[in-house]
C-alpha cells in the first residue's frame, strides 16, 4: 500500500492512500526517514519507508497537469 504525506501536525502524520484517497493518522515515530509533505511512502515491516520512484512519478504527473492547466488558461486569455 502506498501513501502520500498530506501534512504533519506535531507528532502525527496525516497520510492519504494514493488509490482510495482514504486518510490515515500515524505516529511520526513509525517513519524510518526524514519526511515532508508530498512524500510517497510504503509500508515495510510495520515501518513507513520513502518510495522515491513513486514520489518522482507523482511529482511529474502533477507538473504535467499544472502545465496543461496553464496552457488552457493562456489560450482562454487570448
Amino acid at each position: 500500500m502506498k501513501y502520500a504525506i498530506d501534512r504533519i501536525e506535531d507528532d502525527i502524520v496525516v497520510l492519504e492512500n494514493i488509490e482510495t484517497k482514504e486518510k490515515r493518522l500515524v505516529n511520526k515515530e513509525l517513519f524510518s526517514d526524514d519526511i515532508a509533505d508530498g512524500i510517497v511512502v510504503k509500508v515495510i515491516e510495520d515501518k513507513y519507508v520513502i518510495d522515491s520512484n513513486s514520489y518522482d512519478e507523482r511529482r511529474q504527473k502533477i507538473r504535467e497537469k499544472m502545465d496543461k492547466l496553464k496552457r488552457l488558461k493562456d489560450r482562454s486569455n487570448e
